[in-house]
């Protein structure tokens, strides 16, 4: 089925139904019509895609130029694609073909992961086929990409969420754009077939109604949903619906971009990945909509400009953002940098640039987010300064968060040294053996387990911000203070409460408090990035390598029972992590496990990073009561210092405070 004549003789209800959405009135498809009206489908078929050959590009769509160059990965995708070789997320593998050639489209790849089809059945491939074609000039690439795109508008047969395709609603949304993009870039192009076309056309309606009529709010499905909608409504204007289109993906997004991020900037979901999800579905939008004189307001290009800044707060310096709840360890400081020019941020340059470019942000380099309830530490904006993230917010909502609540990850002079887990996958061999296993287990983050038990989700939504009181950025030095009481099937009640101080450019100290109604066994947890080089001296854990290493000394009146695993699978997992989705890689987790009694229990870790090797080093409680615990720190060759760490909010005047 290649041809106009194909398409209207085997598919007549489809043409039929496109006519019925199209505006015939309007005055350019007077050919389309009148063919129409007197009973010649493929004359009308015919003109109205010689029409679109003619029509001007849609606004937003005109500046959108090709790549200029190869993208190596991308090309090296495209020749997998060629020989029916597909990639899923952290997956690749074959889709069958049936005996007459068709692909399976409900293929689950290799891992028998929903997540690969649900991928392929968005149409990135559609993407990855016309960046080759269009920097290679080869033209097998196109050849490919017209194949693949009809057999699967052939097999889905107009329907936008054919069973077994995906879940739907994502898949229908993240097709949009990639089909407006491919079919108004390749009007001139003889390759992508009139039947494609057609069908393409033909196939829009029902793409809207369905993205119209299941639309997820307050949820990051939204803007996507409603990204492809608007997509449609703004380029294909003369389909009857289009402004209804428009205008209705414009009001949800109005009230989404509201409802899903927190006035700091922070996306509700708290999962990093998320956050970059929906602003990019928010920005994109925002973008056609400018270019297309149709802008939904001040409000929502300022909440945009708010989530980036929510980026630069919360970027390592590397570039990578924080692995907090299902999220992938990816870069985004060129993401960063064009959002600096968008929005006309010089300081966002200086972050995204490590201080090449741009200005300084003001103030002490650390930020705190009050309604994540996030603490970013660091000691400036250069690759290798130090960086701390310390969750103590709300777990977020929806399904993306972990129970991670307290939760500290460290990178410094270069290097990942303390590390979150990551999302191992969604669905099949992957998931089946980590996810609710073991990442939906505290055990997998570097918090405390009380009696062996996990957190619950806690508070999920935060109904106002972090006081003030329970947070400091000063000159020299940051401090905050959460608790957590939540524990899954716990008998009786426990509370662990942690507060982090920082010295700024030399220091981490924590302080742990477990208050019980009984006695108990907690356990620590200490996850090190799978790069480093550990051991274990007594009750002591370093790293030994060659360049930017951390001390882990603990300071407490207990009989810790210290251990490391790497890679453990019995008698329970420990010790995994998973810095892309589909990926679970051994890495050394450090355990501290003691008794506790009835009561308060207090103990402390000085979390010590270091370019070379990290110093040895003591740390001893002088002082603990309700309020405030402090301690007595001796670092090799650096003169003693003591610190005091508060253990609640609002103690002033005497707040953090550290002094030789």
């Amino acid at each position: 089925m290649t041809s106009v004549a194909d398409v209207v003789a085997a598919r007549p209800e489809a043409v039929a139904s496109l006519m019925r959405a199209l505006n015939l009135d309007r005055p350019e498809f007077e050919s389309v019509r009148s063919a129409w009206q007197a009973g010649d489908g493929v004359a009308a078929c015919e003109a109205l895609l010689a029409y679109y050959r003619r029509r001007e590009q849609p606004a937003w769509f005109r500046n959108a130029k090709p790549e200029a160059a190869p993208n190596a990965a991308k090309i090296a995708e495209a020749d997998d694609l060629v020989n029916d070789v597909f990639h899923g997320f952290g997956d690749r593998g074959r889709l069958p073909r049936d005996a007459k050639g068709r692909l399976d489209w409900t293929h689950r790849g290799p891992n028998r992961d929903l997540q690969f089809a649900c991928r392929v059945n968005r149409h990135h491939f559609l993407g990855v086929l016309l960046h080759a074609y269009e920097t290679t000039n080869e033209r097998h690439y196109l050849h490919r990409l017209d194949e693949n795109l009809r057999d699967w508008l052939l097999a889905a047969n107009g329907h936008p969420a054919p069973k077994g395709f995906g879940p739907g609603q994502l898949e229908a949304a993240l097709r949009m754009p990639v089909w407006t993009k491919i079919f108004f870039r390749l009007q001139d192009e003889s390759g992508l077939r009139p039947a494609t076309r057609l069908l393409l056309l033909a196939a829009i309606p029902a793409h809207a109604d369905y993205l119209r009529e299941t639309v997820r709010r307050r949820h990051n499905f939204a803007t996507m949903q409603m990204g492809g909608l608007g997509t449609l409504g703004l380029a294909f204007h003369e389909f009857q619906q289009a402004d209804d289109w428009w205008s209705f993906a414009r009001d949800v997004m109005v009230e989404e971009i509201r409802d899903q991020t927190y006035p700091d900037g922070a996306q509700i979901e708290l999962a990093f990945s998320y956050h970059l999800v929906a602003l990019r579905c928010f920005g994109d939008l925002l973008a056609k909509a400018d270019a297309a004189g149709k802008l939904p307001g001040s409000a929502y290009r300022e909440r945009i400009e708010a989530m980036w800044g929510y980026v630069a707060d919360v970027l390592r310096p590397d570039g990578t953002g924080p692995l907090v709840g299902d999220t992938d360890l990816r870069y985004w400081s060129e993401a960063l940098l064009e959002a600096a020019e968008q929005f006309d941020q010089p300081s966002w340059r200086y972050v995204a640039t490590a201080g090449k470019a741009g200005d300084r942000p003001a103030g002490p380099p650390s930020r705190f987010l009050p309604w994540a309830g996030q603490l970013i530490t660091r000691s400036g904006w250069d690759r290798d300064a130090m960086w701390g993230f310390f969750d103590l917010g709300p777990y977020g909502h929806g399904g993306h968060g972990h129970p991670d609540k307290l939760h500290l990850s460290v990178y410094a002079y270069g290097r990942h040294l303390l590390v979150d887990t990551g999302r191992f996958a969604y669905q099949g061999d992957l998931a089946e053996k980590f996810r609710a296993a073991y990442m939906w287990n505290s055990r997998s983050h570097n918090v405390v387990l009380i009696d062996g038990r996990s957190q619950g989700k806690g508070q999920q939504v935060a109904q106002s911000p972090i006081d003030e009181s329970s947070w400091t950025i000063a000159d020299d030095h940051d401090w905050a203070v959460g608790e957590m009481d939540d524990y899954r099937s716990l008998a009786g009640r426990a509370r662990h409460r942690r507060a982090l101080y920082y010295q700024r450019g030399e220091f981490w100290v924590v302080v742990d408090r477990i208050e019980t109604d009984r006695p108990r066994t907690i356990k620590a947890l200490w996850h090190l990035h799978p790069d480093c080089t550990v051991k274990r001296d007594q009750d002591v854990v370093l790293t030994t390598d060659p360049r930017a290493n951390v001390r882990i000394v603990p300071a407490a009146d207990l009989m810790w029972q210290a251990s490391l695993a790497r890679g453990q699978e019995e008698p329970e997992l420990m010790g995994w992590y998973s810095p892309t989705y589909g990926t679970a890689v051994p890495t050394t987790v450090a355990t501290y496990e003691a008794p506790v009694t009835t009561g308060a229990t207090t103990f402390a870790w000085l979390i010590l990073p270091a370019e070379g090797e990290a110093p040895p080093a003591k740390v001893e409680l002088r002082d603990v009561d309700e309020e405030r615990v402090e301690l007595e720190l001796r670092i090799e060759d650096r003169p003693p210092r003591r610190v005091i760490v508060p253990m609640r909010a609002a103690i002033t005047p005497d707040r953090p405070a550290s002094s030789p």
